[in-house]
């Protein structure tokens, strides 16, 4: 028990012992509660939904039968709550483990609560823990990097399932259904079953459909039924199906009825059943990767410019003299200005 709680991730669990009887070595935390609950129901839908039943029946041997009511009292709210179980102990006192199908979202959302000092706290808090968790639920889209080459051009097309696509889809179920011993045969023997599977076929997801009659007192071999049902569904899986196609089978809902598999005939339910299968229609749009020319860079090329030459002055006859100038002698200086006075000349021929 040790070795499994460590492969389903239950990192805080330890059983002293295999009953459940209270000992100190026994230990586990709500997340640990919560991770066991998710496996359950995901590995076992056949048997998880023993716990959404609000009353069962012992038939116990050397004495009188024993009915008892479900303890979970939130299975008697409108909440879609249909798990898991409560506990109790002197040191942890009142405890809940509850698990409710977003039928909005198509999830779970599962709460464990623990601590609780009476009865109402445990239903009160469960309960609000579960309605914030339902209305701050949300789901986002993570933008996917489009490629820098190619360009998407996307063609809406019509898809359908054709006859003999959804006869394999149902008889991939039935083929592993047993139908069990010591049915009434004069009764109504068959129950609706919806499933949901992922893309790969398996399936992820149960819910029985006419609970209410398969509740009804005097039906407890529906019940039975039900989850002979349930077990095919899992040992079938993964069923075939065309994964193009998948947003048209991800949900199925099957009519297992004992009758047409004794007499080998299809009844009416099981008829509807495919029919819906085969009116189902969806649009979709397949993207077609298309080549896309990448634009040239416009790159500015230099020109060479053309070498200038160096500016040489034409020889000329110039006068290669040098000016002679001639100073007055005298010059007069004042306070305030420089003053020369004389008389300056050149003697050269031309002055450039």
């Amino acid at each position: 028990m040790n070795d499994k709680a460590k492969e389903i991730g239950l990192n805080y669990t330890k059983f002293g012992n295999s009953t459940g009887i209270i000992i100190p070595t026994n230990t586990t935390t709500v997340k640990d509660v919560a991770i066991m609950s998710s496996y359950l129901i995901n590995n076992y839908p056949e048997l998880y939904y023993f716990f959404g039943e609000k009353q069962f029946t012992w038939n116990r041997t050397g004495g009188d039968p024993i009915t008892q009511d479900n303890r979970n009292p939130l299975l008697y709210k409108n909440m879609n709550v249909d798990g898991l179980r409560t506990s109790y102990n002197q040191t942890d006192r009142y405890g809940l483990a509850s698990s409710m199908y977003l039928k909005n979202n198509d999830d779970r959302l599962i709460v464990v609560g623990s601590g609780f000092k009476t009865k109402n706290d445990r239903s009160k808090e469960s309960a609000k823990l579960l309605t914030f968790g339902k209305i701050n639920y949300h789901t986002f889209k993570i933008a996917k990097k489009e490629p820098s080459q190619t360009q998407k051009v996307a063609e809406t097309v019509s898809l359908q399932l054709n006859k003999n696509e959804v006869d394999a889809i149902f008889s991939a179920v039935n083929s592993c259904w047993s139908i069990p011993l010591g049915l009434p045969y004069n009764q109504d023997l068959s129950v609706k079953i919806k499933v949901k599977f992922d893309p790969s076929g398996n399936a992820i997801r149960t819910e029985i459909i006419d609970f209410a009659k398969i509740n009804k007192k005097g039906n407890a071999y529906l019940k039975v039924l039900a989850e002979s049902a349930l077990r095919a569904i899992k040992l079938c899986s993964p069923i075939r199906a065309p994964k193009d196609k998948y947003d048209l089978w991800k949900e199925v809902v099957f009519n297992f009825d004992a009758k047409d598999v004794l007499n080998g005939t299809e009844s009416k339910d099981t008829k509807i059943a495919k029919n819906n299968l085969l009116n189902k229609a969806i649009e979709t749009q397949i993207a077609k990767t298309e080549t896309t020319t990448k634009p040239k860079k416009k790159v500015k090329v230099v020109k060479k410019e053309p070498k200038q030459e160096e500016f040489k002055p034409k020889k000329t006859n110039q006068d290669n003299e040098a000016p002679v100038i001639e100073i007055a002698e005298a010059i007069t200086v004042n306070d305030t200005t420089y003053i020369l006075e004389g008389r300056v000349t050149d003697k050269a021929d031309k002055i450039l």
